[in-house]
């Protein structure tokens, strides 16, 4: 619908950056659109009308369409990787930023989200872009690259509204080089300033398609009453408004503002809809490869006495301070529901990691250490194929203890059904319970002679009165964020507790744990 022009879906917030990446190829590929009139598509959740679309479609044309529309997505993997590495050789040694590079390519959160049509690893490369050109601009203060630090700013707003803060961060950046020393000049910051926010106010009614509708008095008036929203976000609007910019980037902000307390995240066995401060650093600590961990606290401790004494240059900043600012922000953030949320901070720490290989090449004995930890990073990824998705840290070891920790993407995209079919077909048993968590056709993989179905509580008349499932004798397939209860309604949170307690005789792929009931 996008490169029909016809895209006003709700809840629009998702920028466009993955539809004019990825939409073109349903569009040559003939995606059958439902067979009804979109006289009121407006009103309709465009989550909801993909799905109408895939039950309009056989298995293997769902999967022929979102393999064909997930190629075009690993340009922003592949684009991070190549940054990561052409920055770390004009900062660090040439060959310390192919092994960085490395350490991107074999970290598993990134091979898991990488093959997905998400905003993740598209924010994380326009996060990485802009704090390079901004570097660069510190380096050479100039109206082109102004421009440039444009660009940048560009592809992180398009890719996730919350990167909409490079918008101010881009003059600050501007402004603090030209405040100082021989490069002071208010004529040259003004060129900077102008270049940078020509690119970006192009680029946004670009791609918007140049759709000026202005907001409606009621869509602000709704704003204020939603308790959702701070208050000062629609007073800064309405006056930001006058600024001639697409209806749908203020709508798309806003939704993404509102759910921010509206959506649950899970820690540590507790469910909240405000979030955590330690979410995000938990999650790193049982995510990221150990031998990762070992590399940065190697780097920083190595940093941190440049730092202290006074070493470092002002532009060393540019690429020390943004992941750290991300994580910061998101851990104040309210909408926390994978490790993916922070992948632009992981970029950053991984970028950072080169100054230990730099730091360990001094001595030979240290070499081998990295070698070592590079060949047991590659080893622990080899070994966690395919399943990258809901893969933890040796803290934890395997997704099942994970769930103790994590929960939602983390663990569970709905992605293992075809792994539930293979278990299933080699396990010999003759008919197994399912409680699956995703939007997969689970028909596609089994029959009614297989299978049953078992209703997750979404709503009382689906539990028949029940806060707690009573299991029957048999084989019972569940879903990890259908175990941890993270999205149901209060009284139904320990509906599947009966499973908790048990230990899994069977797992398909990560997110999918078998039980056995005598």
């Amino acid at each position: 619908l996008y490169w029909q022009g016809r895209d006003n879906l709700r809840p629009g917030d998702m920028p466009p950056l993955i539809k004019i990446v990825s939409g073109w190829v349903p569009l040559i590929m003939d995606a059958p659109l439902p067979k009804r009139t979109f006289d009121d598509v407006k009103d309709r959740d465009e989550w909801n009308l993909a799905l109408a679309m895939m039950q309009g479609m056989s298995a293997a044309d769902v999967r022929r369409y979102f393999f064909a529309a997930r190629l075009p997505m690993l340009i922003f993997p592949v684009g991070c990787c190549l940054l990561i590495w052409w920055w770390g050789r004009q900062i660090f040694a040439p060959w310390a930023a192919v092994a960085a590079m490395c350490a991107f390519c074999l970290t598993p959160v990134v091979l898991g989200h990488g093959v997905l049509v998400k905003n993740d690893l598209a924010a994380s490369f326009g996060y990485l872009l802009f704090w390079y050109r901004a570097w660069r601009y510190w380096r050479a203060p100039t109206w082109r690259n102004g421009a440039w630090m444009g660009v940048g700013v560009l592809a992180g707003v398009l890719a996730k509204f919350s990167l909409a803060i490079l918008l101010p961060i881009a003059p600050m950046v501007i402004a603090a080089r030209h405040s100082t020393g021989r490069h002071r000049s208010l004529r040259r910051a003004a060129a900077g300033c102008a270049s940078c926010a020509v690119v970006v106010y192009v680029g946004m009614l670009a791609a918007w398609q140049f759709r000026l509708e202005p907001l409606a008095f009621s869509e602000l008036q709704a704003w204020k009453a939603d308790s959702g929203i701070p208050k000062i976000l629609p007073k800064a609007v309405h006056v930001l408004s006058a600024i001639p910019l697409p209806g749908a980037f203020w709508r798309g902000g806003m939704s993404l503002v509102r759910s921010n307390h509206s959506v649950p995240s899970y820690l540590l066995g507790q469910t909240t809809f405000t979030g955590d401060p330690w979410y995000f650093l938990v999650a790193l600590a049982v995510k990221i490869p150990v031998a990762i961990q070992a590399l940065l606290a190697i780097a920083f401790t190595h940093l941190a006495g440049v730092a202290l004494s006074g070493r470092l240059l002002p532009g060393d900043w540019c690429w020390l301070l943004p992941g750290f600012l991300y994580l910061g922000l998101a851990s104040l953030s309210g909408l926390q529901i994978g490790i993916r949320l922070v992948l632009p901070a992981i970029v950053f720490l991984l970028l950072a990691s080169a100054k230990a290989f730099e730091k360990m090449s001094s001595r030979r004995s240290l070499r081998f250490t990295a070698l070592a930890l590079m060949l047991f990073l590659a080893g622990r990824t080899a070994h966690a194929y395919p399943n990258y998705i809901a893969t933890f840290n040796l803290w934890v070891s395997d997704s099942w203890r994970g769930l103790g920790v994590l929960s939602d993407s983390n663990v569970d995209w709905g992605q293992d059904l075809p792994a539930l079919a293979r278990w299933f077909g080699k396990a010999g048993i003759p008919r197994l319970s399912v409680s699956y968590f995703g939007t997969e056709n689970v028909w596609a993989y089994f029959d009614e002679r297989q299978i049953e179905l078992i209703a997750p509580p979404w709503s009382a008349e689906l539990t028949k009165g029940r806060t707690r499932f009573e299991p029957a004798s048999g084989y019972y397939a569940i879903s990890g964020t259908l175990l941890t209860g993270q999205y149901f309604a209060p009284p139904y949170r320990d509906y599947y507790s009966v499973f908790r307690g048990m230990q899994p005789v069977g797992q398909a792929g990560g997110s999918i744990f078998i039980f056995r009931v005598p």
